[in-house]
């Protein structure tokens, strides 16, 4: 399946019956949490991207909100990044992401719930409040910080591979990074944990599979001009 963002107009590609299909835009941090778990775990998923700006009627049949990720398997489907996420960590072999003991598991729900990156997000769309949306995220980030002194381990999940709480952490700095390359201003305080784990982060398969940092942010600089280019790389 091609790569490029169907639109209005665009027909909707045939279902295949017992396959997943996530319905993504490639520079969107909710469909990167669902695409790194698919990547992480090599689950046989189509991605079907979304022009959100132009969004295509049969879309938006099955997602009225309009937003992505999507997952769809045999006529159902599921909505909202944390819980595709977990889903697809639930259905795919090997080892799950997500903690096995119960105690473990809530206290990574419990912390991804306090966690709110959310200003990095709001800048290509308030350009101008920039400082002021960068500021926030700097104080956001404060308790990623504590939590990766707190737990001591090269990722939040432990010291061999991201675990579920790090994959959903990492497209807010994946953005970040975008960001940096337009503004080489927005620096976060440098704090040996954090960069670290943002080191570690980049050096991983999955993450290397998202798209480029330098091509991100040449959507995002276009984005702040008005101009749409959802299939920018391709």
């Amino acid at each position: 399946m091609s790569l490029k963002a169907l639109g209005s107009g665009a027909s909707e590609p045939e279902a295949k019956t017992g396959v997943i299909r996530l319905y993504c835009h490639r520079f969107c941090p909710f469909s990167h949490r669902a695409v790194l778990v698919a990547f992480h775990k090599n689950i046989p998923v189509e991605i079907c991207n979304i022009n959100v700006k132009d969004k295509p009627d049969w879309y938006l049949k099955k997602s009225p909100s309009g937003k992505v990720p999507l997952l769809e398997k045999d006529g159902r489907v599921l909505s909202e990044s944390l819980v595709i996420a977990e889903y697809l960590d639930s259905v795919s072999d090997g080892a799950p992401l997500i903690p096995r003991d119960p105690f473990d598991k809530a206290l990574d729900q419990m912390f991804l719930e306090s966690l709110s990156l959310f200003p990095i997000l709001k800048i290509h769309f308030e350009n101008e409040r920039r400082a002021e949306f960068f500021e926030d995220f700097i104080v956001k980030v404060k308790p990623l910080v504590d939590e990766l002194t707190k737990r001591g381990r090269k990722f939040l999940a432990g010291d061999e591979q991201p675990g579920f709480v790090d994959y959903m952490i990492w497209p807010f700095f994946h953005h970040y990074l975008a960001l940096r390359e337009i503004y080489p201003e927005l620096q976060l305080p440098r704090t040996a944990v954090l960069d670290s784990w943002i080191a570690s982060m980049q050096q991983e398969p999955a993450v290397k599979e998202l798209v480029d940092v330098k091509i991100y942010a040449e959507f995002l600089k276009l984005y702040m001009e008005a101009k749409y280019d959802f299939d920018l790389g391709l």
